[in-house]
């Protein structure tokens, strides 16, 4: 009699990448290597990666993946993933990895690069700066982008006129404005993310804030 088997593993894509950003927001992290591995292995990484991480997408496999990260250069790992489904053609952004929750980091995301409408770009906030309280990003003498966004909050993209900006931070709770602000341009079509980070300071006790703007595209 025949019977029906059971295939060992869930089936993925051989055929085409997706697509992986790395951000790495707190200065404080060691160097980090970065692995995907099901069947097969596959690191993300070519050199160590510390503080900022990346800030452009990297080709990655396809398919049921985990991520496994090991301080650089020993197989000393400090988190590995739950299982994701990695879709051919997608795009994700992985964030600060960690110790302290279930799934190994602070954020996997995949990202909604839609086109944006005629003469728009699209801009999404990631608040990655370890800052105490929530956060305000907003445009100067202009239009709040995020309000009250708490460390590791991630905003959907929203449209926002093609042009030249400077984008400030500001504490939710409290009139103060951050001095680090970011002068940037959108330009039209395309998908950004703000990011905030944590500035490398001599003082570590200090906490100071900035942003990055990133190309999605």
């Amino acid at each position: 009699a025949c019977r029906k088997s059971t295939p060992a593993a869930p089936p993925k894509s051989t055929t085409d990448s997706a697509r992986l950003m790395i951000l790495l927001t707190s200065p404080y992290l060691p160097a980090l290597d970065f692995f995907l591995a099901y069947t097969d292995t596959f690191k993300i990484n070519k050199g160590p990666l510390g503080y900022p991480g990346m800030r452009q997408y990297v080709s990655v496999p396809s398919g049921i993946q985990y991520f496994y990260v090991y301080l650089s250069g020993t197989y000393a790992g400090i988190s590995v993933s739950q299982p994701y489904d990695l879709k051919p053609g997608a795009s994700y952004t992985l964030m600060n990895p960690t110790t302290h929750d279930n799934f190994g980091f602070q954020k996997f995301m995949q990202d909604d690069l839609s086109v944006p409408p005629d003469g728009y770009a699209r801009v999404r906030v990631i608040q990655g700066a370890t800052y105490g309280g929530p956060l305000d990003i907003f445009i100067h003498d202009g239009d709040t982008l995020a309000k009250g966004v708490s460390y590791n909050d991630v905003t959907a993209f929203l449209p926002v006129k093609a042009g030249s900006y400077t984008f400030d931070v500001r504490d939710s709770q409290s009139p103060y404005v951050f001095k680090t602000s970011l002068q940037a341009t959108l330009e039209a079509g395309k998908n950004y993310t703000l990011l905030g980070k944590t500035i490398p300071v001599a003082d570590t006790s200090r906490i100071v804030v900035g942003l990055d703007l990133i190309n999605n595209n």
